[in-house]
């Protein structure tokens, strides 16, 4: 729900609307925006999701051996994710705003921010995740109140 609301919100603000795409003249080279990624981690994240998965799916299949979770884990091709990610950074911004981008991530700030961000995304979950649940029971009693009830799920 904390998604759906997130996305709600930068659709009704506009936010959500597509940018125009840099013109090709002006837009930052491949080895701009590789050095932009590996600045704010964005691999190293990656990661660290796809490792959290393929945990919680080794805990939920415990019968599955040990050697096929990491050989699932050694199947990830990050280069061919760099490579699928690297057009998109280049449409949206131009070649100063990515070296912008770069010499902020590489400051001393930047490189605060980054470390921060685990755990700014995950207290950010638990509190959207509680704000969804609040907001899932106040629009219930609303409802309620309106004499509309819940109807059971239906599969």
């Amino acid at each position: 729900l904390c998604v759906f609301v997130a996305l709600l919100w930068t659709h009704a603000t506009g936010w959500a609307q597509e940018q125009k795409a840099v013109p090709k003249d002006k837009r930052a080279t491949v080895a701009e925006v590789k050095r932009l990624l590996a600045a704010t981690n964005a691999l190293t994240t990656g990661k660290q999701i796809v490792g959290k998965v393929l945990d919680g799916m080794s805990t939920a299949l415990p019968d599955v051996p040990d050697s096929v979770w990491k050989e699932m884990r050694i199947s990830v091709d990050w280069n061919e994710i760099t490579d699928s990610l690297i057009p998109i950074y280049r449409r949206q911004f131009d070649q100063k705003e990515i070296k912008k981008l770069t010499k902020f991530y590489e400051s001393d700030l930047g490189k605060k921010f980054v470390a921060a961000q685990p755990t700014l995304i995950k207290e950010s979950m638990e509190i959207c995740e509680q704000i969804a649940i609040d907001f899932e029971r106040r629009m219930t009693a609303k409802l309620a109140e309106k004499g509309y009830k819940p109807q059971p799920n239906a599969h």
